[in-house]
């Protein structure tokens, strides 16, 4: 259940693989009496990358690892989250990408999920 705490430790993650800066110029738009102040909030937000957000969160090594894996296989995981269409090959995919340090009861675990796909 997504509850108040949950939400606190989301925007905790967000600030820290953010960084955001913001401006407000007001501006005097005609002349006299018909004059009016117009003002412009411009909100800019910068991600950390990959690399400064692992070592942010020290990762260990073998962590490092999974989100390279995970990244590399962005597209396919992606894709197959915003459809229920998995295929063969999405399936394979994923397993080919898993890291060779994997135990192989957890390529298990992967491959026996996907096997409820296809």
């Amino acid at each position: 259940m997504f509850d108040d705490v949950k939400a606190e430790k989301l925007k905790d993650v967000f600030r820290a693989a953010n960084t955001v800066n913001y401006s407000v110029v007001e501006t005097t738009v005609g002349e006299g009496e018909t004059a009016t102040t117009e003002t412009v909030l411009t909100i800019t937000s910068i991600g950390k990358t990959k690399d400064e957000l692992m070592d942010l969160y020290s990762l260990t090594a073998r962590q490092c690892e999974t989100v390279e894996t995970l990244l590399e296989n962005a597209l396919t995981l992606s894709g197959a989250s915003h459809s229920l269409a998995i295929t063969n090959a999405d399936v394979q995919s994923i397993i080919n990408g898993l890291p060779n340090s994997l135990p192989q009861k957890r390529k298990d675990v992967v491959k026996n999920a996907g096997s409820l796909c296809w």
